[in-house]
């Protein structure tokens, strides 16, 4: 049996625009239940669905997103709010961004 949970996406710093949210195996856009009227919606923290204990990954909702930079310089992050801080230095699942100034 997989068991899917919902955890809390958030970025530090700087709200994101939900563009779409999908199924990971049909990628068929998602507009109902928790996620209707998200498309276009300005946020710092969104729920994610998704398989626990890595199992079967591919299940669960994908979150595309959009930021600007417009207003922070400097260093910010972005992580989950349902893993203890070990998991999410060990799994990937927290980062570490810098915003510059300079062009690359």
């Amino acid at each position: 049996m997989v068991v899917l949970v919902c955890w809390r996406f958030h970025i530090h710093m700087n709200p994101f625009q939900i563009v779409c949210v999908r199924d990971k195996i049909t990628k068929k856009e998602i507009t109902t239940g928790e996620y209707e009227g998200m498309k276009d919606v300005w946020k710092d923290t969104i729920s994610v669905e998704g398989a626990t204990n890595g199992e079967n990954p591919e299940l669960g909702v994908e979150i595309e997103y959009r930021t600007r930079y417009a207003r922070y310089i400097g260093q910010f992050v972005l992580h989950c709010h349902i893993l203890p801080p070990r998991r999410h230095r060990n799994d990937a699942e927290c980062g570490n961004h810098i915003v510059g100034n300079r062009a690359l």
